[in-house]
């Protein structure tokens, strides 16, 4: 006996739009993390061209005040 699988035609329409968007959007994401995620990480996340501050060895403090 045979086993018959009748599927009734369905009426909605679909046109694959947001497919269309979400892969659009996919390969923004991946772009962007090309182009600033992989630097930033390569970096270990620190900021290039930081602030340098020189302390000098030892700090002459004059505590006796001159009359």
């Amino acid at each position: 006996m045979a086993t018959i699988v009748n599927n009734p035609p369905q009426n909605e329409k679909d046109s694959g739009g947001g497919f269309f968007v979400g892969m659009i959007l996919v390969v923004l994401f991946i772009i962007l993390f090309i182009f600033y995620g992989l630097p930033l990480l390569q970096r270990g996340g620190q900021q290039s061209g930081g602030t340098n501050i020189q302390v000098p060895e030892q700090i002459d403090v004059n505590v006796n005040q001159n009359p």
